[in-house]
């Protein structure tokens, strides 16, 4: 697997319809019906950190190798935990989405603010 965009992130997808790729793309199919495609996303996505680490960086295309990737513990918890687990972390992704355009909101309206400040518009109250 390799692409520039290893240097900050590992995407990770489910794929819900038949696709091609190409050789710079990793495809893991389940096929243990004990393991559920969502659950493996929602694990991998959580490992980021512990991914990036395995992100091997040269001058011109960060890699991950087979080996290494395949060699990547996945803990397997019963079917019903794993069904479970993927309903938490689409909750707490939208917990997570919703403070982050607050966020962007606030960072907004603080360059509003100076702006409105600069421009001679808004007083600055202390």
């Amino acid at each position: 697997m390799r692409s520039g965009i290893l240097q900050r992130i590992v995407p990770i997808a489910v794929n819900k319809v038949p696709l091609s790729i190409n050789q710079d793309i990793r495809a893991y199919v389940p096929k243990d019906k004990k393991v559920l495609a969502d659950f493996l996303s929602v694990y991998l996505t959580s490992q980021q950190d512990a991914l990036l680490r395995l992100v091997k960086w040269s001058t011109t295309v960060q890699s991950i190798n087979k080996e290494t990737l395949d060699a990547f513990p996945v803990p397997l918890p019963p079917k019903d935990q794993q069904v479970e687990l993927v309903k938490l972390a689409r909750v707490r992704r939208k917990q997570i989405e919703r403070e982050r355009e607050r966020s962007r909101d606030l960072e907004r309206l603080v360059a509003s603010e100076i702006e409105d400040v600069i421009l001679g518009t808004k007083q600055i109250n202390q």
